[in-house]
């Protein structure tokens, strides 16, 4: 994608969902995210789903607090045991520059089609351009000066993002298409707001090869109207089975967006077992009441702000992911839902480096099509 209006430095996402995302069931830390821009290439044909599954996932933005009313925790489902909100310091990648005083902490990591995105826009934040460059297989601008020119008037961006639970694999490659919203705050304070597509690749052929994923395509352009609505990401990237449509399946424990968006998956196919086994400790006294806790539910729709921060504690390491979820509710409509999940997975040596959800604190919005700038305070700050 070519770089287009002020797109430069812009790029957030976050997601809505019902009531199937309250539960909590434990105590401890909590984390955040942050946002890119820009195009490139021509992109790839989608087919078959590699890896496993595929769920469906949306974006983020940042400033504009228009909050959202919290009335209770959504119906059915045992009582919210408010997550005790810790966060977490970065757990993952290799040795980054010292921020400065007031800097978000720098983050890198290329395991996951969210993370990259996440380390793009943070990179981006912390004006680190030449990191957020060498991100791109082959970057969208003719040059490295070009490329950091785009990023000249902005200050911050807030990424929101419909997590990726659909892949599309050719020519030995696995190709993972991102919707994305990105909130841009500019140095003169003005704000905008950018919609799009990205596309991450990474190599599918040598079990021992490089499994990093990179930035191959982004299609972005200004958001109708300048609006940050969850609702945008639902077809940001046309590649994505729509709304309605049949989801394959997909279960992936890999990363804390992997695993949210496999327990949306879950929900949205009725395998409510599968959902419960995600948890640590599942937020309901039986199966049974988990279950009945989706019973209106038809759809659900997720949009988060990737997490950046991780925290470690008694051989587990664990981190906060805002999120906005919007469910269709059979007797009711659509009801929008904002939240913070903990996740947590074991740090211990011969344990599966699997996620699972620790916690959460879900509220109900009285409006049923949020803005991601909801997911700029939805967990308790760092």
């Amino acid at each position: 994608m070519r770089n287009r209006s002020r797109i430069g430095a812009v790029l957030c996402v976050c997601i809505v969902l019902p009531s199937l995302l309250l539960a909590c069931g434990s105590t401890e830390p909590v984390p955040t995210a942050p946002a890119p821009t820009t195009t490139t290439g021509t992109e790839p044909t989608t087919e078959a789903s590699p890896t496993t599954e595929a769920p469906t996932e949306a974006p983020a933005t940042q400033a504009s607090p228009t909050e959202a009313p919290a009335t209770d925790t959504p119906p059915t489902q045992a009582p919210a045991t408010q997550a005790p909100a810790t966060q977490a310091p970065a757990a993952t990648v290799t040795s980054l520059p010292t921020p400065e005083p007031g800097a978000e902490p720098a983050y890198d990591d290329q395991d996951s089609p969210a993370a990259l995105l996440a380390s793009y826009v943070n990179a981006i934040n912390r004006q680190e351009y030449e990191r957020a460059w060498e991100y791109w297989e082959s970057p969208p601008n003719p040059t490295f000066e070009d490329f950091q020119a785009g990023f000249a008037d902005t200050e911050s961006v807030l990424l929101a993002v419909r997590p990726p639970a659909w892949f599309g694999a050719a020519a030995g490659s696995v190709y993972a298409p991102i919707g994305t919203l990105l909130l841009t705050t500019h140095t003169d304070a003005s704000q905008e707001n950018f919609l799009g597509c990205y596309i991450a690749r990474r190599q599918n052929v040598d079990p021992g090869g490089d499994s990093r994923w990179w930035l191959y395509d982004a299609t972005v352009n200004p958001a109708p109207d300048d609006s940050s609505a969850a609702i945008m990401l639902v077809d940001a990237c046309e590649q994505v089975p729509p709304p309605g449509s049949t989801e394959p399946e997909y279960d992936d424990q890999g990363s804390p967006v992997a695993l949210l968006a496999s327990y949306i998956n879950a929900i949205n196919r009725r395998e409510y077992e599968r959902a419960w086994e995600y948890w640590d400790s599942p937020p309901n006294p039986t199966f049974e009441d988990f279950q009945e806790g989706f019973a209106g539910t038809d759809e659900a729709f997720l949009v988060v702000s990737p997490p950046t921060i991780y925290e470690g504690a008694a051989g587990s390491v664990y981190t906060s992911v805002p999120a906005v979820l919007m469910a269709t509710q059979s007797a009711s409509g659509r009801q929008a839902f904002v939240g913070c999940y903990v996740l947590r997975r074991s740090n211990v040596d011969d344990t599966p480096p699997e996620w699972h959800l620790y916690d959460a604190t879900i509220s109900e919005l009285s409006t049923g099509s949020p803005g991601v700038d909801l997911l700029a305070g939805a967990c308790p700050a760092p």
